[in-house]
Order: C-alpha cells, then structure tokens, then sequence
C-alpha cells in the first residue's frame, strides 16, 4: 500500500480508529506517547518520514489482524464506512496489490517493501511462504554488501 499526500489523511483516521478499538489501553495514560502522538510529531517534522511511518503501521495493524473473524472484520468494516473511513477489507485489498507485485516481480527494491513483505511473509500459506522468505533473504543479502 502506497501513503500519499492524497490519501494520508484517511488512511491515519482508519489506523487510528482500528488501533483505539484494538489497543484502547494505549491511549489511556494521556501522556502523548502513544502511537497517534507519535505519528503526528513525525507529520511536524516531515511528511515524507510520517507517511513511511504510517505505512509501516498499516502493515503492522493488517498483520495483527490477519486471524479475525469474517464477523469481527464484518462489524469493523460496518462501523468504518459509517465513519467515511477505507474499510479494513479495502485496505487489506490495496496492501495485497503491493505484496503480490513484489511476489510477481520476485524481489525488493527498497526498505519499506522489504518491511512489507517480512509483515506477511509468517502469515503466508506455503509455497507463498518460502518464496517470500527467498525474497528477502536476496534482499538482505544484498542490503548486507552494500
């Protein structure tokens, strides 16, 4: 999933929302160390960095919820449309895009894909599963002689 200037704003809404219902203790301290607050120090300082960061977190957030139920993910998928917010399956839908090009294409090309594919590389069913370990393991090997 690609985080643009464009759609930086919905996608941190939906993040934040998921992450408040998932991890409500997280925000119970007030103490401005929590995920959102350190999202948005990252925005102060650099768009660039803050829309990295959240896509990082939004494939940190889709590993997570991986094992829902059908009804869970139903009902989230009810309460963020409601809300204007991505639903998590159209979320879920745009990562896997990124996920199978870098599959297709059979290897990394930066860091954040790198991420990406070690966030489902556990998750996948196999042969999936060692095709994207191969995949990274190539690009650490390769990040490592450099």
């Amino acid at each position: 999933m690609k985080v643009t200037g464009e759609n930086y704003d919905g996608l941190k809404s939906f993040w934040t929302k998921m992450l408040r219902s998932l991890h409500p203790g997280l925000f119970a301290s007030g103490s401005g160390d929590d995920p959102v607050s350190v999202l948005e120090a990252y925005e102060a300082k650099s768009p660039s960095l803050a829309r990295k960061g959240l896509e990082s977190a939004l494939g940190d957030l889709l590993e997570e919820t991986q094992d829902l139920s059908v009804e869970v993910v139903r009902s989230a998928d009810q309460q963020l449309a409601e809300a204007g917010l991505p639903t998590l399956t159209q979320v879920r839908l745009q990562f896997w895009k990124r996920i199978h090009a870098i599959m297709d294409r059979g290897r990394v090309r930066s860091e954040l894909e790198y991420h990406l594919m070690k966030n489902v590389a556990d998750g996948a069913d196999e042969p999936q599963r060692a095709k994207a370990w191969a995949i990274i393991g190539a690009y650490e090997l390769k990040s490592s002689k450099l």
